[in-house]
């Protein structure tokens, strides 16, 4: 359907009116920000959706400064927005790689929105967007919460206890974040992963061995 090849899924708290308003709603809107549209591309190419429904523009309103860009979702009277950061645009100009990467990690945050919100898999999905294998592994393990708090804390002691040993506590954001990376790895391979909300994505992984989601797409 085209609702769907353009990213707009029906969530589960969702009737089916309301899921028709929010695609009347969401889906008159079309993008023509280039950036946003190559992104788009990207995404129909290694998961078949084109959100061009998703707005783009350039704030730094609300967002910290180590942010690149952010997605704002105010409900269902209007799509997502992305903000890139002006501070970074500005850094990064002359390199449509990295807005490219950007833009296709938000965007799928502003399809999943609806889905999910903030739940437990939205950055390692986020993540699969990227062409390098370390950040799809790496990038939601420091975009975890508890993971950046524990960094802030081990920074805090190599600090003040400069000491050899301490270097050891440099496992434990990965530790933290083993929990999560193992719930994913059940689901990774799924073909409609894009698509499942959070609590189905929960019972699929209660459902399936690890070994069974070798063949990740996007990966």
């Amino acid at each position: 359907m085209e609702m769907e090849s353009r990213g707009l899924f029906r969530a589960p708290h969702e009737s089916e009116e309301q899921f028709r308003l929010r695609v009347a709603l969401w889906g008159a809107k079309r993008s023509n920000h280039p950036e946003l549209l190559a992104a788009c591309q990207k995404l129909r190419e290694r998961f078949g959706i084109f959100p061009d429904w998703v707005e783009c523009e350039e704030s730094w309103c609300g967002m910290l400064p180590w942010y690149a860009a952010l997605t704002w979702v105010a409900g269902c009277e209007a799509p997502p927005r992305i903000a890139l950061h002006p501070l970074w645009r500005r850094l990064f100009r002359r390199h449509p790689a990295f807005w490219q990467e950007v833009l296709c990690h938000e965007l799928l945050h502003a399809v999943r929105a609806p889905l999910a919100g903030s739940g437990r898999y939205e950055e390692w999905i986020a993540y699969l967007a990227s062409s390098s294998l370390l950040r799809r592994f790496l990038g939601p393990i420091f975009s975890l919460r508890r993971v950046l708090y524990g960094e802030l804390v081990l920074l805090l002691l190599l600090v003040l206890l400069p000491q050899p040993e301490l270097l050891s506590l440099l496992i434990i954001p990965f530790l933290l974040a083993l929990p999560h990376y193992l719930a994913f790895r059940k689901v990774r391979g799924l073909p409609h992963l894009i698509s499942m909300s959070e609590q189905e994505l929960k019972n699929a992984g209660r459902a399936r061995r690890p070994g069974e989601s070798e063949t990740a797409r996007g990966i």
